[in-house]
């Protein structure tokens, strides 16, 4: 699958087995989906990446984890990076399902790319909530919700998630 995401975070884990070290690469992005990587150069290059658009190519791994104590057996899906890049003008054809709307336009509007209008809205952001808020997450939450604003047109669209609280 691909996608374009805004990473916002990054949690490593490491740790041994026979085979030798390894360290999971665990990206956090906008819209609060994980994708993960055992890859260092992947994982060396989605950190330089974090806060900008990225496109990413992920296979989707279904994983049985048998009971353990008091959990039950479950099932879970794993968004294992194949490959990640800086997002291009030309790669807004293949919107974030999650983060990016549809683009609708009246034709009275200019079209911008979608990677502006994040970063006009990213600035909106800022400004909003002043320079002593720093909650990457929570800035590109905000940031989202005016992007779809400028590209919509909607204020209903526009509305903040309930849990950011300025």
């Amino acid at each position: 699958m691909n996608q374009i995401v805004t990473f916002t975070g990054l949690e490593t884990k490491t740790g041994a087995n026979d085979s030798g070290g390894w360290t999971l690469y665990l990206f956090k992005d906008a819209g609060g989906n994980k994708f993960q990587t055992f890859d260092d150069d992947l994982g060396h290059a989605g950190q330089k990446l974090i806060g900008q658009s990225v496109e990413v190519e992920y296979e989707v791994q279904t994983r049985d984890l048998p009971a353990k104590g008091d959990r039950p057996a479950t099932t879970v899906n794993n968004n294992v990076l194949k490959s990640l890049r800086e997002a291009s003008e030309t790669a807004t054809d293949k919107p974030d399902p999650v983060n990016a709307p549809a683009q609708s336009f009246s034709s009275d509007r200019p079209i911008r790319s979608h990677e502006t209008n994040r970063s006009d809205a990213l600035g909106h952001a800022v400004a909003k909530v002043g320079p002593e808020h720093n909650n990457a997450q929570e800035l590109f939450a905000l940031a989202d919700a005016f992007t779809r604003y400028i590209e919509t047109g909607d204020p209903a669209k526009a509305e903040a998630p309930d849990e950011i609280k300025f």
